[in-house]
Parts: C-alpha cells; structure tokens; sequence
C-alpha cells in the first residue's frame, strides 16, 4: 500500500476496505493504525483484505523468493545518534549475530530513511524475500506499516517496539518496572519533587516508563512533574530539562 503526495492511494484503499467489508472507513483506520475498539474477527478480516488488495496491486506473485537465504534482515530507523555508537542497538544487534551464527544464519543490517519506514512491505529486500525474516528495531515503525508487512507472512520481531491491540512478536526491555525502580531510588533519598523527562508519549517504551513513574509517584501520594519532548537525543534532552527547571522551580531530582 505505497501513498503519493497526497496520501490519495493509502485513501482510496481504505475506502475500498470499508466497502467491500460493509463497515466505516475509521474502523478499517483504526485496525491498519492497531488501535482498540475493534473485535479480533474483524481485525483480522480487515488485514486480510488489506494484504490482498496491496499485494493484487503490486503485481502477484512477482519477485517472491522460493528458496531459503539463511539471512535475517535487522532492520532500524535513521536517528540522529549514527549506529555505530548507539551502545543500546549495538549490543541488540550482537546478541542477534551471535544466536543466528549459532543456527548458520546471518544478520544483515539496514538503516531505513523515514520514507522506508512507512512503505516497509516494499522496501526492495522484503518484497523480493531476499531474507528469511526481519527484525524491526525501534518504537518509530508505525503500525499499520508493521501490519502490512506482517499481512505479507514475512517472519518478523519487534525489538523495543509492541503493538497493544494487534498478536506481533516483540521483545521489550522491562520499562515500567525500570520506571518504577528509578523513581522510587530517588523517593528513598529523600527527593519529593521529582520530574520525569520522557520522549514521544507514542512510544511504548516511553508509555510503560510513565506508568512506572507515576505508580511510584502515586504511593507517596506526590503529583507527578512530567515533561515530554519529541525526540531522544541529547540534544532535546538538555531542552527537556531547561523546560522543567522553567516549570517546576522546586525541582530536587530528575528521572
């Protein structure tokens, strides 16, 4: 499902879905954008349709792979950070090498610009099944762009990144009990006015911190200080944090 200038393509395939399937053209955007208020029947009923008509568009059957590459595609969104010193995605991608080598596999890695990332299914090396399966590193791939592709039977994990509403494979670091732990140090050396710097509220790594927070928070019956920026970067952090001493001028310790 490709979108021009417009977004009329990505439009007009909605409309259809909704058509053919006798319902609204939200209900068809809230499965393609895993979002809650739909039954798993329909749900699924709704990818289906979606997965047949992009891959009737696409040409068929063309450029499927019938034989087995033994490779594994790792696959993560350009940021500002440059991979090689992203400590985090490097030692993720180190474990993955080192369990696929053990299965004679091999890992090859990809950093996708932000156009890729919403058109994942037809990213050249996944339409034409030249890997085996893909990792998805990151909370920045959006849903439906994970559905889609999903839709396509591509084996694939998420990696720091989960779809609440929608059965996808993931692995997550332990966010809301991290958020919690963290906290609740402060609170244990005496702090009570404790602001939390959190990114993208979209993201479920930042959902999950939040929540952890405002447990550890709420327990001490203290109000929660949050400040929520755009992006993860060192950058916007030290913005963050300008802006919390700016609002919260009694402020002892950040999380």
């Amino acid at each position: 499902m490709t979108d021009d200038a417009s977004g009329s393509k990505r439009s007009l395939t909605m409309a259809e879905i909704a058509h053919r399937l006798g319902v609204s053209i939200a209900t068809v955007s809230r499965v393609l954008n895993d979002q809650p208020g739909v039954s798993p029947d329909l749900r699924q009923r709704v990818l289906a349709l979606s997965a047949e008509l992009d891959y009737a568009a696409h040409g068929g059957a063309r450029g499927l792979a019938t034989t087995q590459t033994h490779t594994v595609a790792f696959l993560t969104v350009h940021r500002s950070l440059p991979l090689d010193e992203d400590y985090f995605y490097q030692r993720i991608m180190l474990g993955a090498q080192q369990e696929l080598a053990r299965h004679g596999y091999y890992l090859l890695v990809s950093v996708l610009e932000p156009d890729q990332v919403n058109d994942l299914a037809n990213i050249r090396l996944l339409r034409e099944r030249r890997v085996d399966g893909a990792l998805l590193a990151g909370p920045e791939i959006p849903p439906r762009s994970i559905l889609l592709l999903q839709s396509k039977r591509v084996p694939l994990v998420l990696v720091d990144n989960t779809l609440p509403h929608s059965a996808v494979d993931c692995v997550l670091s332990e966010d809301e009990a991290g958020g919690y732990a963290a906290t609740a140090h402060l609170l244990d050396h005496g702090h009570t006015a404790i602001a939390m710097l959190s990114g993208p509220e979209e993201w479920p790594s930042n959902r999950a911190r939040l929540a952890g927070y405002r447990q550890a928070m709420a327990e001490r019956d203290l109000p929660p200080l949050e400040v929520h920026g755009g992006e993860t970067t060192v950058d916007s952090g030290g913005r963050t944090l300008q802006r919390a001493l700016e609002q919260f001028p009694g402020l002892s310790a950040v999380f």
